[in-house]
């Protein structure tokens, strides 16, 4: 399969791809691959890990773009979640608000959280990173992920996906974590270079 891009400097870049590889194989050898946050291919939005069926014309999706800021925000929450899960089971967290230039979560557990366990959350979050655990995606009929995530008493989860109308959800999986988000994810936790976690009670 063959993709065409139209570089900064208004020049055609030919890529190819074998059947079943991943549009992340495409950035193979390019010097800004680790920038790179997603694809537009033939116009449509796609994660790194999405496996084309057909070539076309293809754009790349910026760190520094506001979609590449978003997937970013995305998938640290995801690894915030999942470290979260890791080390309190059974403990639920939700993201209330934004606060300042960053976002306010509570996670509600007895006895309630402390600065020490933040401080836990965020070496969990740095050990997930360093070893660029991996983000993978299952879509799934959107009635089976309602009653997955009711399953697993993410009650939150399964109110948002009924209120989809499309009748397939994207499911996410992170060290055994699943999870639900409107947009795509990084294809691994590696790529998360930059944030801050502080106590704010009682979030």
């Amino acid at each position: 399969m063959i993709f065409t891009y139209l570089n900064s400097s208004k020049e055609i870049e030919e890529y190819s791809l074998q059947p079943g590889q991943r549009i992340l194989e495409l950035l193979n050898g390019r010097a800004d691959a680790q920038d790179i946050y997603a694809v537009t291919l033939n116009g449509k939005l796609h994660d790194l890990n999405y496996i084309p069926e057909k070539g076309g014309a293809i754009s790349f999706v910026y760190a520094q773009s506001e979609i590449g800021k978003m997937i970013y925000e995305r998938t640290l929450s995801f690894v915030f979640i999942a470290a979260v899960h890791l080390l309190f089971p059974d403990t639920a967290v939700r993201m209330e608000h934004a606060l300042s230039s960053g976002q306010y979560w509570e996670i509600q557990r007895k006895p309630f959280l402390t600065p020490h366990d933040v401080d836990r959350i965020k070496e969990k979050m740095e050990s997930m990173i360093a070893q660029k655990e991996k983000i993978t995606r299952t879509i799934m009929d959107t009635e089976a992920a309602v009653a997955y995530f009711e399953s697993i008493h993410m009650v939150y989860k399964a109110e948002l996906l009924k209120c989809r109308k499309s009748k397939k959800s994207s499911v996410y999986h992170l060290c055994g974590i699943d999870d639900y988000f409107y947009g795509i994810l990084l294809p691994h936790a590696g790529y998360l270079k930059h944030f801050a976690l502080r106590y704010y009670a009682p979030g």
